[in-house]
């Protein structure tokens, strides 16, 4: 199982993909999730669609499936990261929205979100890469590294994953987010200040104390 956090928007849709070994396939699009609600409770709507998956629908649906878990944002929850979120459900049931106000249950977030960080996904992130990128990579000798180099090592890393750059307007773009997202002096609210820059329009980053002990995916 795999879990997809996402940031600008909410991934909302429910599929399940089930292949036995003669590869035959059978395919559930709709609103229930694995819950005693969805799965008895609720009033839901499912399409069942069955097939082999060399067919047309299933292997748009077997496309999509693929593209969304090779998102960054995909994870592997653990127990430890079941349980907390279990115990967050629950304080959220009980006060619904004033358990966001309560200090022990952002506290609670806090340490899920940092769990969340260490677990393994189905790829790096470009945060990942872009650290990965600043200790592999060929330096000045203070220590930098050229963003031209960190582009390409960056793209050549996704494609071994199996990423498909297709309607991305400027992968690079995405990269050089990636940098100043955690970049010192560039404001942003979840900045952990892990790359610093030789100077502005210079091209040239590395990696800060932060940035050289980042743990996670």
């Amino acid at each position: 199982m795999n879990l997809i956090r996402t940031i600008f928007s909410i991934f909302h849709p429910k599929l399940y993909i089930i292949k036995n070994k003669e590869g035959k396939v059978t395919s559930v699009v709709g609103s229930s999730n694995l819950t005693a609600g969805g799965l008895s409770k609720n009033i839901e709507l499912n399409i069942v669609l069955k097939g082999i998956e060399t067919e047309s629908e299933i292997l748009q649906l077997i496309n999509f499936y693929l593209k969304m878990r090779l998102q960054e944002t995909v994870f592997e929850p653990s127990c430890e990261y079941i349980e907390g979120y279990k115990k967050i459900y629950k304080t959220v049931l009980t006060h619904h929205e004033k358990a966001f106000i309560k200090e022990e249950t952002k506290a609670e977030i806090k340490k899920l979100q940092e769990v969340e960080e260490m677990l393994p996904g189905t790829r790096p992130t470009l945060r990942r890469l872009v650290i990965d990128a600043a200790k592999e990579l060929p330096k000045t000798r203070d220590g930098y590294v050229h963003l031209q180099d960190i582009y390409e090592y960056g793209k050549n890393e996704l494609k071994k994953h199996g990423v498909d750059f297709t309607g991305v307007v400027n992968i690079d773009a995405n990269i050089r987010r990636a940098i100043y997202g955690d970049l010192v002096g560039w404001k942003g609210k979840y900045n952990r200040y892990y790359f610093e820059r030789k100077s502005s329009y210079s091209g040239l980053f590395r990696l800060t104390d932060a940035g050289m002990n980042f743990k996670g995916r």
